[in-house]
């Protein structure tokens, strides 16, 4: 999933290091990480400790070899030998990006975190990139304040839940006033319109609508997880959309996750979402998932009490940010 610059600027530029700047008198330089010294700012990353063996990143690395990960934009500031933050940029499908930056625990580091994600995100190519993103723990307030710097939003915060499938559950039909479809080629625009539909007056993330053009996200969502064409539906009654459901396989732990949910406003309040979602369990069940997986916008109440009621049990919580690559 490499990428080439636009420019011969970019490209120059790339290859530059930050020019250095001052830190206590002593200089902290930010430049691409080395071959060399790859996996210890991995292992900065992944585990807070850039001192810890290979070994710990080595599952990182052997994932990203097999998936095609791209960990060519990997980046470092450091103080003569000592390394004080990394980052990583993993260009997605969906002309997306998610960055991953080392933990933080010392506030005089927030501007060297800020000039190390700004001088990251310089790099992107716009045409391949134009959306980049972070997801962090509520109290990592070192790395919010360097993201926040460079420019990134905070947009939500996110409830991840979870909750098991059980074998007696059967997908449910809705009645035959709908139309029930699944993904084919011919149907994308059906999907463009039922998804487009579902984020008028949405509490799910709604800082993210208008960021992406419709084909953007619907190859990011294919891409999140592995996507099975007969997991991904839509609702029309007539030629009107009413609700569209996106459920794509996690197949190394037998997992399926809900990759997006989303009704109408025309639609919503009549129990729409919740017969989709007792389908999307069947269907989980029919594939002999043993657990279903979501994220949810904690202001997003509606869906957080759909989900409850489903007995979906939270596990962790992520604040969101995102930054829009300039495009030139």
């Amino acid at each position: 999933m490499g990428y080439s610059m636009k420019t011969t600027k970019l490209e120059s530029a790339k290859t530059r290091s930050h020019p250095p700047f001052s830190r206590n008198s002593e200089a902290v330089v930010i430049d691409k990480v080395s071959p060399e010294h790859r996996n210890q700012a991995l292992s900065f990353i992944f585990t807070g400790n850039s001192s810890n063996p290979e070994s710990t990143i080595d599952p990182f690395v052997a994932f990203s070899e097999g998936t095609l990960i791209c960990l060519d934009e990997l980046w470092s500031a450091t103080k003569s030998t000592e390394m004080l933050a990394a980052a990583l940029i993993v260009p997605s499908p969906g002309r997306s990006a998610m960055v991953f930056i080392s933990p933080g625990d010392d506030q005089t580091h927030v501007k060297i975190y800020t000039s190390l994600i700004q001088r990251a995100c310089e790099s992107l190519n716009p045409q391949n990139v134009c959306l980049a993103q972070a997801l962090i723990e509520p109290g990592q307030n070192v790395e919010s304040g360097g993201l926040q710097g460079a420019g990134f939003e905070e947009i939500a915060e996110l409830i991840y839940m979870q909750r098991a499938v059980y074998a007696k559950e059967v997908a449910l039909e809705l009645n035959n006033t709908f139309t029930i479809s699944t993904w084919l080629e011919r149907h994308k625009q059906r999907f463009a319109q039922a998804i487009l539909a579902s984020y008028h007056d949405t509490l799910d993330c709604p800082g993210l609508v208008g960021l992406r053009q419709i084909n953007d996200i619907i190859a990011g969502h294919m891409a999140t997880g592995m996507f099975d064409p007969n997991l991904w539906f839509t609702v029309y009654h007539g030629h009107d959309p009413v609700a569209v459901m996106l459920l794509n396989l996690v197949p190394q732990n037998r997992t399926i996750e809900l990759v997006y949910l989303g009704v109408s406003p025309a639609w919503r309040g009549q129990r729409i979402g919740r017969k989709l979602l007792h389908h999307g369990l069947g269907m989980a069940s029919k594939y002999a998932a043993t657990h279903m997986v979501l994220a949810v916008d904690r202001a997003n109440g509606p869906a957080l009490r759909l989900y409850r009621s489903f007995r979906f049990k939270s596990s962790s919580v992520k604040k969101a940010l995102v930054h829009v690559v300039p495009q030139s």
